[in-house]
């Protein structure tokens, strides 16, 4: 068995468990960076090897035999030196890592677009409250609002990204980096640092375009 691969079907089907069940075993381990399992070149399918078998097969007699619940049974794999892991890549990166970061940037965009209607709706009641308009003027001034809002956005936006790029370049090398023998730039690092910035800046620099109007 030592030179065999499985994919997740039929590595599954050797321990006498669902797919789902055995996937959620190995998500955990690797989740709490206990035991890696190798990936295709595609990176986005597992392939099962003799080692994983064995610690899948642990995890079935520990359960069934001795009762452990899924937390005991992740700390005895990883605090008993007698059961072998395979230790995790380098540069990786989890799922849940990527999701996390996916998750963060979209509340960060959402937040963006929050201020930004939220400021521009009160300067429009304000301005509503001081100048009288028919109800054709108002889609006008609607629309027009809606074409400078988009411009206004777009231009701050793109302002203060570059300007994050810049800080971002002045950060010791150190702090940009990602490996340990051979160094590269953190991209999902730098994507946060500049989203951040944004975030932080967005909300005064529209007051101050809108003041300049």
């Amino acid at each position: 068995m030592e030179n065999q691969f499985w994919q997740l079907n039929e590595f599954s089907d050797l321990l006498g468990r669902h797919f789902t069940t055995v996937n959620s075993w190995f998500n955990d381990l690797e989740k709490n960076k206990i035991h890696f399992v190798n990936k295709t070149q595609s990176g986005n399918k597992r392939v099962f090897d003799s080692l994983d078998l064995e610690i899948g097969k642990l995890i079935v007699r520990l359960r069934d035999d001795e009762g452990y619940n899924l937390e005991a049974i992740r700390n005895k794999i990883a605090t008993d030196p007698s059961i072998e892991t395979r230790p995790f890549p380098i540069d990786y990166q989890s799922d849940q890592q990527e999701l996390s970061i996916e998750v963060v940037s979209n509340e960060i965009s959402k937040n963006i677009e929050s201020q930004v209607g939220n400021l521009l709706k009160n300067f429009e009641e304000q301005m509503m409250l001081r100048l009288g308009e028919s109800a054709e003027e108002r889609i006008i001034r609607e629309r027009q609002r809606d074409i400078n809002n988009m411009i206004t956005t777009n231009r701050i936006q793109t302002k203060l990204e570059l300007e994050a790029l810049d800080k971002w370049a002045e950060l010791p090398t150190k702090e940009r980096s990602i490996g340990l023998f051979v160094k590269r730039e953190d991209t999902i690092k730098r994507e946060m640092f500049v989203k951040k910035y944004i975030l932080e800046n967005f909300e005064s620099r529209l007051n101050n375009e809108m003041k300049n109007d």
